[in-house]
């Protein structure tokens, strides 16, 4: 049996001399690795339990920690010529990163704690910084941030009228003018008159301001409703330069058609003589009421 030495330990090639030579990596400094304790013992699949200069804990098998041409880390084997491993810089950036956030979050307190500063757009202007990051920091280290702009907000007045929405106050409706008691953001006494000024405003700026500047009469063919010829006549805002080909929801584009004239036309256009002839009318029209030419109508 050949006997020879290995880490100082005399082999003869037993099961126990094996294990031996294991255990000697045991508190050991190598590469940028210590090795804290031996996991398991299976060659030739040995492995040992290390911890990194970085502080990453991780486990090693043992031919790496063998490797005298490397230096194992965390996140590999580097060369020899190599000082500073990745992981560590990556540990140190993280230090720095965390110190940075750290005197952010002091600047943006400090900012808080203002007196005149009440509302976070005004915080965020004094910062010079973006929103999500200026919260961020703050609720990381300054988790409690949000309840002093609140006690502040309280204490300067601002939040005085949504305490008094709950009184009531006395109020004159838009629509009939009688004097009632409500909350401030009322401005109908009931839902009566609502609805009446909302059908009085349809009617003053919708479909019907054209049939009512056209006396409900079809300007293509002169049926009205009420007469013989159509007693209940649909009638419906007719574009005269169609809408599909360019033409706009305008006072000055709008005419008053009965359901079978409008159906006839469809997206047809007009000889150049009717067009003139019904635009001229319709700009009469629109002067004697008072209507703008180009004014948006709803349909």
């Amino acid at each position: 049996m050949k006997i020879g030495m290995k880490n100082g330990i005399k082999l003869d090639g037993t099961f126990s001399e094996k294990r031996k030579i294991a255990e000697s990596f045991v508190d050991k400094k190598i590469g940028f690795l210590t090795v804290i304790s031996l996991k398991n013992y299976s060659p030739p699949n040995t492995t040992y339990n290390c911890k990194c200069d970085c502080g990453k804990r991780i486990i090693k098998p043992m031919h790496i920690l063998k490797n005298k041409n490397k230096k194992p880390t965390c996140g590999g084997s580097v060369s020899i010529l190599t000082e500073i491993p990745k992981c560590i810089e990556g540990q140190k950036y993280k230090k720095n990163r965390e110190l940075n956030e750290k005197l952010d979050a002091e600047f943006f307190y400090e900012i808080i704690n203002k007196e005149n500063l009440w509302t976070l757009e005004e915080a965020y202007k004094l910062s010079g910084s973006g929103a999500d990051h200026f919260k961020r920091m703050l609720d990381i280290y300054y988790p409690h941030w949000r309840g002093i702009l609140l006690v502040k907000k309280k204490n300067s007045g601002i939040y005085k009228r949504a305490y008094d929405a709950s009184k009531k106050y006395i109020k004159k409706c838009k629509y009939c003018k009688k004097s009632f008691k409500a909350q401030e953001q009322k401005i109908y006494c009931n839902d009566q008159c609502y609805e009446l000024h909302r059908l009085e405003n349809e009617y003053t700026r919708g479909r019907f301001l054209i049939f009512n500047r056209d006396s409900f009469t079809c300007i293509y063919c002169g049926c009205f409703s009420g007469s013989s010829v159509g007693p209940c006549v649909e009638f419906h805002c007719d574009h005269i330069y169609p809408r599909n080909k360019g033409g706009k929801d305008t006072a000055d584009n709008l005419v008053t058609s009965c359901h079978k004239c409008n159906l006839q036309k469809l997206d047809f256009l007009l000889n150049y003589e009717s067009f003139q002839k019904i635009k001229n009318e319709v700009y009469k029209r629109n002067i004697k009421n008072n209507i703008h030419q180009k004014m948006l109508i709803k349909i």
